[in-house]
Order: structure tokens, then C-alpha cells, then sequence
């Protein structure tokens, strides 16, 4: 197998639901050539994608798999979220020998990152603000930023996202939302911590877009998040008023009351993305119009 007769597209954290998002996107089947995601402890299964486990902090088993597949385009995901404890090793070391092995196989990387690399006291924040990350998740992912530009790639993409939601499954956050207020359990969600969600279609729709080959976009870092700004507050609001479900039920609070370490908004400008992408990027309510119209 050659790059340029056949170009395979490698997609770690497939289990994850950003990757699932992936593998279900009608824009994959558009792709010329192999698609094969990975996963490390949850297998998964879709019809026609050949998947692996793989551990990214495993820097042999990495460069293994990449000499066997000869990916042309990786569109990295994965984090160890299933064991916290192992998170920011999976981050660090895990992008660290994904990105040697593409830049050995002169691969095209596309880079997820994360809104929370900034510390929130001086949004909106377009791409070229320095990252302030207060927590280890976000100082993980900051890192991870830093040994992507440092690798020598010559194709990449560092692509900063917000809070991914979906409904068709259900993202894990509103899971949570809805499970704590149909059973009852407390829930408290800030009125001033902010971040601009994202549809996970649409966020897979951008990444896939910017791992066509004849994608133009390359060698730096792209915001792609949702155009509506909302608290952490609002978003469950509105979650629970969608299901149907009474919104009183969650309490109201200040991250300053909380005791927290987390950045309170995040905003990211989506300028750059909305003129450079053909993936539209919806907001909240256009996600959940369109969900109550099916």
C-alpha cells in the first residue's frame, strides 16, 4: 500500500465520543482509501471500519501500528478519560509518540486540543492567545499544543474545541444532566463559568474536512466550536427544557462559591473557521430546533 494509491486515515480514540462522532459521519464515506480507528479499553464496532487496541503511552506499540498502516492522515482524539489517574500520562506522553511516528511517515496530523488551555479571564480568545491553563487536564493539553509544533511536522493542525454535545446518542454531560434530575439526585451547574458548545456532528464534520487531502488548512491551530455562548447553567437548562424535564431542579451557583479551580469563560472566536470551513458550525438551539422538528 502506497499514500498516494490508496491513503489510509488513522483515527485514535474511536471508543471515544468524538471518535464515534467520527465513524458515524456521512463524510467518511467520502474518504479515497482505508479508514481503521483505535480504542484502548472499550472495543467498538461499525459497519466497513476496521478497528485496534492500542495504548498511546506505549511508544513501540505506536510506532508498530503506524509502520504497518502507513497512515497518511491521523486525526488524534484519544485520552485515557476511564482512568484518571492515567489521564494526563495518556495526554502528554501518548501525543508525544503520536506525533513521532507521524512525522516519520510524513502524515498529516490533525491535533484535537481544548478550550480549557486558557484560564478564562480574558475571552473571547482567538488562535494566536497564549495559553494560561489552572488545572492538570489543561495543563496536559497545553503541553500536548506545544509537542505537536515542536515535532517538525510538516502538515498539521491543532484544532481547540469546547463542550461536545449530541443527542443521537446522547453526549455523557447531558446524560449526567438529565439521569441526576430524572432520579433526583442533586446537581449544581455555575452561572458564570462559560464555554460555546459544540454539535458533535458539526465538530466531526470540521476535522474530517480538515483531513481531506486537498485541504488547503495546515501548519497551525483552528477554533471550532459552536457560535452560542452560554453558562454552564444555561446549557442545562436548556438541556432539560428540550426533555422535557423541570430545569428547577438544578441548583444555581458562582465558581467563586465553589471552592474550584476552573477557568470561567472560555469563549473561543470562531471567526477563522466559520470563513475557512465548509462545515457549518450550529448553535445550541439550532441543534435542538432541528432535533424536535424529526
Amino acid at each position: 500500500m502506497t499514500r498516494m494509491a490508496r491513503p489510509t486515515l488513522l483515527i485514535t480514540g474511536l471508543s471515544g465520543y468524538v471518535g464515534q462522532g467520527l465513524a458515524r459521519h456521512p463524510a467518511l464515506a467520502t474518504w479515497g482509501g482505508r479508514v481503521v480507528g483505535t480504542y484502548l479499553n472499550q472495543p467498538v464496532s461499525f459497519p466497513g471500519l476496521p478497528t485496534c487496541r492500542l495504548d498511546i503511552t506505549d511508544a513501540q506499540a505506536v510506532r508498530d501500528l503506524w509502520d504497518d498502516l502507513h497512515p497518511a492522515v491521523v486525526i488524534h482524539t484519544a485520552a485515557n478519560f476511564a482512568q484518571p489517574a492515567h489521564l494526563a500520562a495518556s495526554i502528554v506522553a501518548g501525543t508525544q509518540h503520536v506525533v513521532t511516528a507521524t512525522a516519520q511517515h510524513h502524515a498529516r496530523l490533525i491535533h484535537l486540543s481544548s478550550d480549557v488551555i486558557f484560564d478564562g479571564e480574558h475571552p473571547p480568545y482567538a488562535e494566536d492567545a497564549p495559553p494560561a491553563p489552572l488545572t492538570p487536564y489543561a495543563h496536559a493539553k497545553a503541553q500536548a499544543e506545544v509537542i505537536v509544533r515542536a515535532a517538525g511536522l510538516a502538515d498539521f493542525v491543532i484544532v481547540r474545541t469546547s463542550l461536545v454535545t449530541g443527542l443521537a446518542p446522547v453526549d455523557p454531560r447531558t446524560r449526567w444532566v438529565w439521569d441526576s434530575v430524572r432520579q433526583g439526585r442533586p446537581i449544581t451547574l455555575f452561572t458564570d463559568e462559560y464555554r460555546c458548545p459544540v454539535w458533535v456532528d458539526d465538530l466531526a464534520g470540521a476535522l474530517l474536512e480538515l483531513a481531506s487531502l486537498d485541504s488547503d488548512f495546515r501548519g497551525s491551530v483552528l477554533h471550532v466550536a459552536g457560535p452560542q455562548r452560554l453558562s454552564r447553567h444555561a446549557f442545562g437548562v436548556k438541556l432539560c427544557t428540550f426533555a422535557g424535564l423541570d430545569p428547577a431542579a438544578i441548583t444555581a451557583d458562582v465558581v467563586a462559591a465553589s471552592g474550584l479551580l476552573r477557568p470561567r469563560d472560555c469563549t473561543l472566536d470562531i471567526r477563522l473557521a466559520q470563513a475557512t470551513l465548509r462545515t457549518r458550525l450550529r448553535s445550541v438551539d439550532e441543534g435542538l430546533l432541528s432535533a424536535q422538528s424529526r
